[in-house]
């Protein structure tokens, strides 16, 4: 048999994971999901596991508690022989002979390299109550220690991206090179809503969870005036509380998290602007959620998994901005003539773009794969 471990926290994540659950059907596959929420999807071979992502959950004992759950659930099946999960779900499988597949979500080391190549991001201590500094070092500490050994462990691994495969080879090579590789697309359900907003409520528009790697630093230290910028996803207890005055007189407003999907499409496709000023992301998902949406998606030029995704001018726009008159650019976007801006919002409607049932046969091919080796 082979354990599928997964988590689901919020944002992409949950949204990938709740929608690859509903198409796991091989019979050779137990899933596992740690959240901190039940699901309401129930299926055979389907154990939930509540699980909070903290501290916790990874000190002795909270490894040592939540393994003895597994162990639980695992004890009414015959021989488990693979299991696959990422450095979130593996510490809790500590199961003699298991072969791992390391399913990578994404990968600290290139991460981290970005953070450290420029550390701009120490600016947002300006704003915040938690320096950035001891984020990154409990970023580290706590989710990435883990990250290498398992890699070294991992017989095969599945990787979200072209990107995130060349990033494997560039930054562990001593550990993975030879080992077996799949590319498994991710996608979400979000992607088949197709009600429409004329009206442009939002200029500028970002959804996004609260880490420096999400690019904040690039955009909270500027005017948007006489237009507007709006933030989903950053929760106002991070911030000081003088730090809204400074954002309100810049034209920048927040909007605290929600998992309402429905919400989310609605703020989406009533924006002119959708803004990602990620530093690093393995693929990004939510620039694919947005593109189908047909929003009009401008990316930093990064080099990493966004560059998959645009086409600079064809189906949205890259633009580097590290660049003192990158603003500059955004708003000629922002006044771009309506013919060319629906030209652009077409283009990233067709592009093709990964499904659900592609991402489920990628995943039972993966499986075939365990099940004969």
């Amino acid at each position: 048999m082979i354990v599928f471990a997964t988590f689901s926290n919020n944002g992409g994540m949950k949204r990938v994971t709740e929608t690859t659950l509903i198409h796991i059907n091989h019979p050779q596959v137990i899933s596992i999901l740690f959240s901190s929420q039940k699901p309401e999807l129930d299926k055979p071979h389907l154990h939930w596991i509540e699980w909070k992502n903290s501290r916790e959950s990874y000190n002795k004992k909270g490894i040592k508690e939540i393994a003895s759950k597994v162990a639980e659930v695992l004890s009414s099946y015959r021989e488990i022989t693979w299991v696959v999960g990422d450095n979130f779900t593996l510490p809790y499988f500590n199961l003699y002979g298991v072969k791992i597949v390391y399913d990578i979500h994404s990968l600290s080391l290139p991460l981290h390299h970005e953070l450290e190549k420029n550390k701009k991001y120490l600016r947002l201590d300006e704003l915040t109550k938690f320096p950035m500094s001891n984020v990154i070092r409990l970023d580290k500490a706590i989710y990435c220690r883990h990250e290498f050994s398992w890699l070294k462990k991992s017989s095969a691994y599945i990787c979200n991206s072209s990107n995130t495969e060349n990033y494997l080879l560039t930054y562990y090579a001593k550990a993975c090179a030879d080992k077996k590789k799949f590319i498994v697309p991710v996608t979400s359900e979000i992607t088949k809503k197709k009600t429409k907003y004329l009206q442009k409520d939002y200029p500028f528009y970002i959804f996004s969870r609260w880490h420096p790697v999400k690019g904040y630093h690039l955009v909270l230290f500027d005017s948007w005036a006489p237009l507007s910028l709006t933030i989903r996803g950053c929760s106002k207890s991070a911030f000081l509380e003088e730090s809204f005055g400074k954002l309100s007189k810049n034209n920048i407003s927040f909007l605290k998290w929600s998992d309402d999907n429905s919400n989310l499409v609605k703020e989406l496709q009533s924006s002119e602007v959708v803004i990602f000023p990620a530093i690093y992301e393995p693929y990004g998902l939510a620039l694919q959620e947005a593109m189908s949406l047909g929003c009009l998606c401008v990316a930093h030029k990064n080099n990493s998994g966004h560059e998959e995704q645009l086409i600079d001018g064809e189906n949205g726009f890259l633009i580097d901005m590290e660049r003192p008159d990158y603003q500059k650019r955004l708003f000629e976007i922002y006044y771009l003539d309506e013919v060319e801006k629906n030209r652009i919002r077409n283009n990233a409607i067709n592009t093709r773009k990964p499904t659900i049932k592609d991402r489920a046969v990628k995943l039972n091919k993966v499986f075939d794969w365990l099940n004969e080796n």
